[in-house]
């Protein structure tokens, strides 16, 4: 949900968001939070001949070139029997949680028969297509998948009325669910930590600001995927871009004071970094008196120092 208390023929209100009122927008999402795609809810549609989950997932995955590379991952208001035949029609693999009333009529265990077996029992049913499967959990569970499968069950740790700690089975396709599923919460979730806080009421702004606050998010965790070693912040990422920002404008004068770091993509980008003449001082980094200072930096080196200081 985009943020908007204005007034819009767009806007949105549901009830049980963090975010009420607003903008709803559909996204496709990694794992880890990566946005692939994303699509504004603009309203009903006269011409729609599908559930609206099912066009949103169709949609969502027009961008995708190599489908078979891929299992998407979607909650119950998007799953069904019909798209998931469609999806594996097209090659898509796929998996959700389904609800009782879109299993396509799968003679499943009734949800009051499951809750009075033991926590671990499960029951499944298959066309040879999809596969529904019903598992006893904190409460019955209902997934559908046209690519994972029961087996190899796995193991998980639950707490058993009179029993206490206890390992009980789960479905494989539970499991890789449970994996899989997520990555829209927490890119929302990053979305959200630092939000442009933005007084204006006009319509697009916040979309705007939604757009570019999501292109920051998108870039951290690319950063992150480049550099798997690196343990810069969300935080500090998001202030090295505000003083590379700073940095590119014209230079102001200085009225004294300590100076700031210079930002490591300025640093280390090895472009423009040149010495010229300047007032005495000491180097940056043996402290010895010098007239050179780095004109992309702003600081004083020697010849000696200048290729260190530029060295990552």
């Amino acid at each position: 949900m985009i943020p908007y208390r204005g007034r819009h023929s767009a806007k949105q209100f549901i009830r049980n968001k963090p975010v009420r009122f607003g903008y709803k927008m559909w996204m496709m999402c990694s794992a880890d939070g990566y946005p692939y795609n994303f699509s504004l809810y603009c309203g009903k549609e006269e011409n729609r001949k599908e559930p609206l989950g099912t066009q949103v997932v169709m949609n969502m995955l027009q961008p995708v070139v190599n489908k078979d590379e891929h299992v998407v991952f979607f909650d119950n208001f998007f799953t069904s029997h019909a798209l998931m035949v469609n999806l594996t029609k097209k090659g898509v693999r796929a998996c959700g949680t389904i609800r009782d009333n879109r299993t396509g009529k799968c003679p499943l265990m009734s949800k009051k028969d499951a809750e009075k077996k033991e926590r671990g029992s499960y029951d499944y049913r298959s066309d040879d297509v999809v596969l529904c499967a019903r598992w006893n959990d904190n409460s019955i569970v209902t997934v559908a998948s046209n690519y994972y499968g029961i087996s190899p069950m796995q193991k998980v740790n639950r707490w058993v009325k009179k029993e206490g700690k206890k390992n009980i089975q789960q479905p494989y396709l539970i499991t890789m669910y449970n994996k899989g599923m997520g990555g829209v919460d927490v890119c929302d979730q990053m979305l959200s930590t630092y939000r442009p806080r933005l007084r204006s009421r006009k319509w697009y702004w916040n979309i705007f600001a939604q757009l570019l606050n999501l292109s920051i998010v998108a870039s951290f965790r690319f950063y992150q995927y480049v550099n798997p070693t690196s343990e810069v912040s969300h935080k500090d990422f998001r202030r090295d871009i505000a003083r590379t920002l700073i940095r590119i404008q014209e230079p102001r004068k200085r009225k004294g004071g300590p100076t700031s770091t210079v930002p490591k993509a300025i640093r280390y980008d090895n472009v423009n970094h040149f010495l010229e003449q300047c007032p005495q001082g000491r180097c940056i980094l043996c402290k010895k008196n010098t007239r050179l200072s780095c004109v992309k930096c702003e600081k004083r080196l020697h010849k000696g120092c200048s290729a260190l200081f530029h060295k990552k």
